[in-house]
């Protein structure tokens, strides 16, 4: 069963398809977010080289990567870094409410 689901703002349908297709029209990457347990220092010319990486405090980054790279991705940061060093891993993908703003919603349509 294929699920569909229609982005609508202020009445008017905005967005159609699965929830993949409309969180690949906003960004087709995924998002890896590491919460170390000291600062990355020495770990950060690794990050670098697995994607964009935003240091958004000193022991919390994120690495956003193409959806196909993924597993090789987090195969480098688990052999290179390992949990033991994390506090947190999270891999996301952007969410439905996130297309929804990207599309507009909430604007006013002219």
């Amino acid at each position: 069963m294929i699920q569909r689901v229609g982005i609508i703002n202020h009445g008017r349908l905005m967005a159609l398809g699965t929830p993949g297709e409309l969180k690949g029209r906003i960004d087709s990457r995924v998002r890896l977010e590491l919460l170390f347990k000291g600062e990355p220092n020495g770990h950060m010319p690794l990050l670098e080289r697995l994607g964009e990486v935003h240091a958004l405090t000193r022991q919390h980054a994120t690495i956003l990567c193409d959806r196909a790279a993924t597993r090789q991705v987090i195969d480098q940061v688990l052999a290179e870094i390992g949990l033991e060093a994390l506090d947190d891993f999270r891999i996301l993908t952007p969410s439905l409410e996130d297309v929804y703003l990207a599309l507009g919603g909430g604007a006013k349509l002219g």
